[in-house]
């Protein structure tokens, strides 16, 4: 049964002065500067603050509406904190003289001024890679490693052992992949290359961890990272490998922690459930939506997929973060489940280009709306779930223009194709890039 409060402090003393005119009848409470009104009006200042912290004190006592330490409370009654901040993490490659060492706690810092430092010990060395094909597009050759190269975007290995002389350059490359980059040839040489094709670099992988906590301490593939304190034989920047220095997130939103909290009441936890799986990756920071798979790929299994939607950058957490995911569910595991059925992987992104042949309004403004309705469709995809041509028609159709207020754009489109982006099993629908009339 609801509360019934009054409208104000207002209501309070009209209400105070009724029952003191009734008690005393010769009495006048609504005389301005009378003592007696100034005992009503004064009481019923109190009395209204307190109805206040009563109101207050309600919110706080169901978890749909609580908040800060009353909401904390009600998560820890399942559980279930709120994540803090984290570090980023990560290896940047530097390049120097052969033998050169970077000891452990060797400061760093990135252009945006966010200090790093190396957690061990690193030494420069010449590393030979070898190299499994490279094939040319254009003027770019697209080169594969056998293995993880470790090199990152901007360094200048010495390619050697093509038989095609043009391939045998030392030029500036742009790493896609762990085992792929690409760099700038001239000429047309034969595509594949041929021969015993090597990659020379004097380099070392330097382990970095964030001093700063927080989503602004992640660096993207190829950024440019200083060493605070210059060392003799070593290159004053480095260079961010693929896999990035990233896992930095903010502390948790309490709207998101309000949303887990929830989550945990309304689907109770059972022993080793989709609810309970769900709900421990999550207490992983960074992790934002989870899809758990049972009876996948078979009987007896259970396969996982997390994703870290408030990353700056990719989406898909890094091998590092899908292993803390794993330790964490492991951890919880029934003694008679085997560590090898509980399978934690990162979704395959699919991405989806979009290329419109007409969009009216054709305005900056609007293809603004239009992108964020497109990243708000692809936020809700799901794994192994295709992409209609519906779902994405509504996105575009609703989108609304906040400068102007204008809403439902025409458009045409030639990709994506009807009827649907076919999503195969562990992958996801990605946006990809839009190409606009």
């Amino acid at each position: 049964m609801p509360l019934n409060y009054p409208a104000g402090a207002k209501e309070i003393a009209d209400a105070e002065r009724s029952d003191i005119r009734a008690a005393l009848p010769a009495s006048n409470p609504w005389l301005t500067k009378s003592w007696i009104n100034a005992l009503a009006v004064g009481m019923a200042g109190r009395i209204n603050e307190a109805y206040l912290q009563i109101r207050a004190l309600e919110r706080e006592s169901i978890p749909d509406t609580a908040t800060g330490d009353y909401l904390s409370k009600w998560g820890n009654l399942k559980g279930i904190n709120i994540n803090p901040a984290t570090q980023a993490q990560g290896y940047a490659t530097a390049t120097g003289t052969n033998g050169t060492a970077i000891p452990s706690g060797t400061i760093m810092a990135s252009r945006s001024g966010n200090l790093y430092q190396s957690t061990s010990l690193a030494t420069i060395g010449t590393q030979v890679i070898a190299i499994a094909s490279i094939v040319r597009i254009g003027s770019t050759a697209y080169v594969t490693t056998v293995s993880p190269h470790n090199m990152a975007s901007g360094m200048t290995p010495a390619m050697a052992g093509a038989a095609q002389a043009e391939y045998n350059i030392t030029a500036a490359i742009t790493v896609t992949g762990l085992n792929t980059y690409t760099y700038a040839i001239t000429g047309a040489p034969v595509t594949p290359a041929t021969g015993t094709i090597t990659a020379t670099a004097t380099m070392a992988s330097v382990p970095l961890i964030s001093q700063g906590y927080g989503a602004a301490q992640s660096l993207g593939n190829g950024e440019v990272i200083t060493f605070a304190t210059p060392i003799v034989g070593v290159d004053q920047t480095a260079h961010v490998q693929f896999g990035e220095i990233a896992g930095g997130t903010d502390a948790e939103a309490e709207a998101d922690y309000r949303i887990r909290v929830l989550q945990a009441y309304q689907r109770p936890f059972a022993l080793f459930n989709s609810s309970q799986i769900e709900a421990t990756a999550k207490m992983i920071p960074g992790v934002t939506r989870v899809f758990v798979q049972n009876a996948t790929p078979t009987r007896g299994q259970v396969t996982i997929y997390p994703m870290r939607d408030n990353d700056v950058g990719s989406k898909i957490p890094s091998a590092e973060e899908i292993a803390a995911v794993r330790a964490a569910i492991l951890a919880i595991k029934p003694a008679h489940i085997a560590d090898a059925d509980v399978i934690v992987a990162a979704p395959t992104a699919v991405p989806v280009n979009f290329v419109f042949t007409a969009l009216s309004p054709n305005t900056t403004t609007m293809r603004a709306a239009v992108e964020e309705a497109l990243a708000d469709l692809f936020a809700a995809a799901e794994v192994g779930v295709n992409l209609s041509e519906p779902s994405w028609d509504a996105a575009i159709y609703n989108a609304v223009d906040l400068t102007t207020g204008q809403s439902r754009p025409t458009f045409t489109l030639t990709s994506p194709t009807p009827p649907s982006v076919n999503i195969a099993a562990g992958q996801i629908a990605t946006l990809g890039a839009i190409t606009w009339p």
